[in-house]
């Protein structure tokens, strides 16, 4: 599976008339298509400092709605919030 390409923070997710951008269109299909072919881990809280995997694995925290990639690295660091 590719590599999720990140998009930059300040890029405009929905356009002024209020649909998706084609940009973030299609970096959420691919996050579905990741989830959809990965196993995600779940637990309560960040994974940050406490899951150790290697890059674009998933991890949804059961306590809140958030889903966590797992951008860099073999450790326990490097993953970032997506939702």
């Amino acid at each position: 599976m590719a590599e999720l390409s990140v998009p930059y923070p300040t890029d405009a997710a929905v356009s002024d008339d209020g649909k998706m951008v084609a940009e973030f269109m299609l970096w959420t299909q691919d996050i579905t298509k990741q989830v959809n072919f990965n196993t995600v881990a779940e637990g309560s809280g960040s994974p940050e400092g406490v899951l150790t995997a290697l890059p674009n694995k998933f991890y949804r925290d059961v306590d809140v709605p958030n889903l966590y990639w797992k951008s860099s690295g073999s450790g326990d660091t490097g993953w970032l919030l997506v939702v």
